[in-house]
Parts: structure tokens; sequence; C-alpha cells
């Protein structure tokens, strides 16, 4: 798409009328009244690309204004181009996207919803209006790969529930993650954009609440070595180029209500089961591990791990 094609930034809709008609207040020396009162979430108007550009896509796009990012330079006014970022430019002895490889993390960029501890979710997120888990899932892995070709990066990366849904039984769990893997290989395959990493998400559910590799309840560190199997069968079959771990929940809040020395072989155990099964299936590409102290614990195990 041309830069002059661009509308950019888009320009709200005119605003509805509030549900307050006719009030007007004063506050402080400002006055408010009911053209104050935005929709929420923002519609915006925007300029569609004609059906020519929009030839061999299957799906209805999400960004149909957006055309492929190009590289400009530094002098470009355009908002939607590179000024430095060159992927093709040769430095050294290979290029820009061959050094820099980045990758589009699929949790911050499509799951995320902009809630804090203070307020509630504000992202307008169009590919999860599905009441369908599974159709918001296909959805998403659509709408991310739109996104992500456009913006010319090689790569994305995920967690196991990002792009499945979790189901109400590890069974279903396993269906759906089956059946997102497959629509996520079509996309791979369509669009040449390859998965740097793959890995599971073991800090959401609140099973997880004592860690899951280092969980003094069996059942639950039984539940964290299933689903890494899955994960790693998930990233086998799309090529991963890695495998990581990351031990969210994994640490303490005080020594008081731990044993360290216990933890730390628990959690290696479970490294080593993960790597021996990674070996069987053939997965032979680098796993790592993503240490992150005070994430969401006052001390991660992670941060001092063993070597495994």
């Amino acid at each position: 798409m041309h830069p002059t094609t661009t509308r950019f930034p888009a320009r709200l809709e005119e605003p509805t009328p509030c549900r307050f008609r006719g009030v007007s207040a004063a506050f402080g020396g400002l006055v408010i009244d009911e053209r104050s009162c935005l929709p929420w979430p923002p519609s915006f108007k925007t300029t569609r690309l004609p059906q020519s550009e929009l030839a061999g896509v299957e799906h209805e796009l999400v960004f149909p204004q957006i055309g492929k990012i190009p590289f400009e330079g530094r002098e470009s006014r355009n908002p939607l181009a590179f000024k430095h970022y060159d992927a093709e430019r040769v430095v050294g002895a290979k290029s820009m996207k061959d050094h820099l490889r980045f990758a589009v993390a699929y949790w911050h960029t499509f799951k995320a919803t902009g809630a804090d501890p203070f307020g509630a979710a504000v992202f307008a997120r169009p590919w999860n209006a599905s009441a369908d888990p599974l159709e918001r899932a296909r959805h998403t892995l659509e709408s991310a790969f739109e996104f992500i070709a456009k913006l010319g990066v090689p790569y994305y990366c995920f967690h196991d529930f990002d792009i499945a849904p979790e189901g109400t039984t590890f069974a279903e769990s396993e269906r759906n993650l089956k059946a997102t893997v497959a629509l996520a290989l079509e996309q791979q395959q369509r669009t040449g954009i390859k998965l740097l990493w793959g890995t599971a998400n073991l800090f959401s559910h609140p099973r997880y609440v004592h860690g899951a590799m280092t969980s003094p309840d069996p059942h639950v560190f039984a539940c964290a070595a299933m689903q890494v199997k899955r994960a790693l069968d998930a990233t086998r079959e799309l090529g991963g180029e890695n495998y990581v771990f990351w031990g969210g929940r994994e640490g303490y809040e005080t020594i008081l209500n731990t044993d360290m020395r216990r933890e730390r072989e628990q959690m290696a155990r479970f490294l080593h089961m993960a790597v021996e099964y990674a070996k069987a299936i053939g997965f032979t590409d680098s796993s790592s591990s993503n240490p992150s102290p005070r994430s969401p614990p006052s001390t991660s195990t992670t941060s001092t791990r063993p070597r495994c």
C-alpha cells in the first residue's frame, strides 16, 4: 500500500449521544456536556484497500486499510514506515532480519486486554467477537498472521493457551490445541512466517498458585508435565526453533514457607524429563529458560535454576 493512500491517524467517528442527554456541569471551571461522552470502545473511520489488493486472501481482513510496512529511511514522514530497520540490508555477513530475528509475541499483541489492577479491559479486539472459543482462536490466528505479514516480521512465538482455548478437561484442551496447531501450520505455509519458539502457560491457572515445576502437590506437578509434553509436541509440529521454559510461578514470598533444596531438585527432575521427551520425539533444536526474578514471586527459583 502506498503511503499516500494511508489515512493516519484515523479520525474518530462523530460521538454518539450520551445517555445523560442534555446534561451539562461545571467541574473546577471545566464545563462538561453530552458531547464529552465518546462511545467505548471507540470506532474509527478507515480507508479500505481496493479488492484488487485483497486477492488470494481467504478471510476477512482485520486491518484492510494497512498494506505491507515499507522501509523509507530516516527522512520519511510516513508514520507507517520503517526509518532505520531495513530487513534486507546486509550488515557484516548477514541481513538485518537475520541478525535481529524479530518475533511477534502472541500473548502481548493479540491476547492482552489492557486490564490492570486498577481497571478493566480497554483494548478493542474484533477477533474476540465470537461466542465459540475455537472460532475466536481461528479469528485470532488469521488476524495475527495478517498483522505479522504486513509488518514483515519473520517469526512469532506463543504459549500453548495463547493460540488454543483451555478446555474443562485435559482431553478437551489437547483436542483444542491440536485443532489450532493445524490452523497455525496452514498460516505458516501460506505466509512463510516461522515459529521462533513455543512454551506452556504454567502460571495463569489457579492450580499453579504455588508453582508448577516446584509445586508441593504431585497432582499439579503431573498436570504441568502433561502440559509441557503437549506444548513440546506443538512446537515440534510447527517447526519451532526453540522451546522456552518460563517459570512464572516458581518461587516463594518468604524462605520460611519453602525448602529450597527440594524445590531445586524437583525443578531439575522436571527439566530432565522434558529434555528427555524432546529428544524422544525428535525435537533437536535448543531449549532455554527465561528467569524472571520477582515476576510475580518475591524470589524466583528459576533465577538460580540448576543446569539440566
